[in-house]
């Protein structure tokens, strides 16, 4: 076929509705139980410190890079959702200090390895990065769905297993900052975001999109969490 061809071909698009993403993202939500091995571990008691430390280490350029892909986000959105930049620019604002939790919580439980704002990213934490910054550029809206289910993975997991791992690990609450106060914070967020989305008129192809955010997070973050255990990238092998 030429190109010509090719190009003129009728092509039926992915389609959704608010609904569709709702049910998906609630349910990716809970799939990032499945196949997390550190969470694993965590619940059958044999996580060590060392893989609590590369967690931390694997997720703080996720977080230090957070608020500027939301500003990002805020800046490229189309103009008529006002309401939407106001809640990405307000969410930069609130996320731009959380990365300081992180490195509080490495010092207080015995980590002596370099500061992570010494590292580049882990290639998971990377990968991660590099799609929160591509949604925030290609597909601004999006950047909020992704939100929603970091917010909602917080809200519904990080007071729980935060302490969960306070206990495991013979940790003092403020030795588990990031979790905790995560947890504590995002609480009702998720739903804030929800009726941010739900104001906005998108496409069925846009919602089919903000699906496949849905999706791709939940793999993207467990990605992190599963390699912060295997300690297969070589930021982390070489601490």
């Amino acid at each position: 076929m030429t190109y010509d061809e090719v190009a003129k071909e009728q092509l039926e698009f992915p389609s959704a509705t608010y609904e569709d993403f709702e049910l998906l993202a609630d349910q990716a939500i809970d799939d990032f139980l499945v196949g997390n091995i550190l969470l694993v571990k965590l619940e059958d008691g044999t996580l060590a410190i060392e893989e609590y430390h590369d967690l931390l280490l694997t997720l703080f350029h996720q977080v230090y890079m957070s608020s500027s892909s939301f500003a990002l986000a805020g800046t490229m959105v189309d103009s008529r959702w006002f309401h939407v930049r106001e809640y990405l620019m307000e969410h930069a604002e609130e996320e731009k200090e959380h990365w300081a939790w992180i490195v509080s919580d490495l010092r207080a439980t015995g980590y002596r390895g370099a500061d992570p704002r010494q590292n580049f990213p882990s290639l998971a934490a990377q990968s991660y990065v590099g799609y929160a910054m591509y949604l925030g550029s290609k597909f601004p809206v999006g950047r909020l769905a992704m939100g929603y289910i970091l917010e909602g993975l917080s809200g519904r997991f990080g007071v729980q297993y935060g302490l969960k791992a306070a206990n495991l690990l013979k940790l003092e609450r403020h030795q588990v900052e990031f979790f905790v106060k995560h947890g504590e914070l995002d609480a009702g967020h998720s739903d804030d975001i929800l009726e941010v989305l739900r104001a906005t008129e998108l496409t069925p192809y846009e919602w089919a999109h903000c699906c496949h955010v849905a999706r791709t997070t939940v793999a993207l973050y467990k990605a992190m969490y599963n390699e912060a255990v295997k300690s297969l990238d070589p930021v982390l092998v070489s601490r």
